[in-house]
């Protein structure tokens, strides 16, 4: 019988421990590390669908380097398929993960497993970098034979920001999403997840040959159930030391500029199908903002999927969405929902069909008829804006 891992996850919005089968992640290596990454989705300009495989760089519990694996240019990732990267380097269990981006196709890292030749795993989902204000989009990747079901959330890499996305990298510590005790906690107390840097951080500035920062290991207390014992000392600098080894950084001076604050406050979600007449707020929440994969639409019947929390998100990133369980469409450009047009609802809606915002029933759209349909618009790179045109649809179930 396959061994089961749990990873800490959100179930509807909450930090659960989730039990998964040891068979998402990498099958065990006698000498080397295996680290594999999956996509929850990627985009560039050219519109791809798959993003570049990122590096990693692998240390122990106290700190010392284990070894790196480079990302690959030329080689991507599928939208919810994985990758595994082989970590040659000494026989040791492997703590801290950094993931640094490769090429100019940005990557929406869903999930991450690690296997140590020592026979420890841990994996790591991307709904922590959600929680945490990390850019982020639903993915349609389920982490087979999980109990709950996870189809974790997926956060975004971009090694050149080319696609608007700010961080190069994350950096985790991987007992602290292994922990069932953990996920309480950070349902309590948010900040001992986002805001003490070892944990986890999104990075403006990560590369496989640079350091991060560590726990003294020593200095680590938890009750029984693996929580930690003082909430206050997690938080505390003094529990963090910054001296690891790299090979390309001898001196252990921990380089980049650590981001991954808090950020729970989600924004108002925009009113269903606002007026002509628009208030100062809505024109603020309606005006367009560059979107990665502007062409793309995301129909999603997955239950745990919302058109709602992504439209009211400060942070979420991606293609416009339509939840039919919800029965909405968000434009991501404006972050506005409209119900999907239906039998009961046939002006002022979403037309899934015509993939167009309908505004009086049956009209068609003309220069004469500026009633019939409402224009969605993307930004352009000239700083105007464009007409959207879906070239690629996306079902998800």
């Amino acid at each position: 019988m396959s061994a089961i891992i749990a990873v800490i996850g959100l179930v509807s919005g909450v930090f659960q421990s989730i039990n998964t089968p040891e068979s998402w992640m990498a099958p065990p290596h006698v000498s080397s590390t295996k680290v594999r990454v999956y996509s929850g989705m990627s985009g560039s300009t050219s519109e791809s669908t798959s993003g570049n495989i990122p590096g990693v760089a692998l240390w122990d519990a106290a700190g010392g380097f284990i070894g790196k694996a480079m990302g690959v240019y030329n080689y991507v990732i599928d939208d919810g398929k994985f990758h595994d990267l082989e970590v040659k380097g000494k026989k040791a269990s492997a703590e801290y993960l950094s993931v640094s981006a490769f090429g100019t196709d940005g990557l929406c890292v869903a999930a991450v497993a690690v296997t140590s030749p020592t026979g420890y795993k841990a994996g790591w989902f991307g709904d922590i970098g959600r929680k945490c204000g990390a850019p982020w989009y639903p993915s349609n990747l389920v982490i087979p034979g999980s109990d709950p079901e996870a189809r974790p959330a997926c956060v975004w890499i971009d090694q050149d920001g080319s696609n608007n996305h700010p961080y190069t990298g994350l950096t985790i510590h991987l007992p602290s999403f292994t922990r069932a005790g953990l996920a309480q906690e950070y349902n309590d107390n948010i900040d001992t997840l986002c805001r003490s840097l070892p944990r986890f951080s999104m990075w403006t500035t990560r590369s496989v040959h640079m350091t991060l920062p560590v726990y003294y290991a020593d200095r680590l207390e938890f009750n029984e159930d693996g929580s930690d014992k003082n909430l206050s000392a997690i938080l505390d600098p003094q529990m963090m030391q910054s001296e690891t080894t790299a090979p390309n950084d001898p001196t252990g001076t921990a380089l980049g500029v650590a981001d991954g604050p808090s950020a729970l406050d989600l924004a108002p979600v925009a009113q269903l199908a606002p007026s002509r007449r628009r208030t100062r707020r809505q024109s603020q929440i309606s005006r367009p903002r560059p979107q990665p994969l502007q062409n793309q639409l995301v129909v999603s019947n997955v239950s745990s999927h919302s058109a709602r929390e992504l439209c009211g998100s400060r942070t979420s990133a991606g293609p416009d969405f339509v939840s039919l369980g919800e029965g909405l469409f968000c434009d991501m450009a404006r972050k506005v929902l409209w119900p999907v047009c239906s039998e009961e609802v046939t002006a002022a809606c979403f037309d899934l069909g015509g993939r167009g915002l309908r505004v009086v029933g049956g009209a068609q759209h003309s220069e004469t008829d500026p009633e019939g349909w409402l224009e969605l618009r993307v930004r352009s790179e000239d700083g105007g804006s464009r007409l959207k045109s879906y070239r690629n649809v996306q079902r998800w179930s």
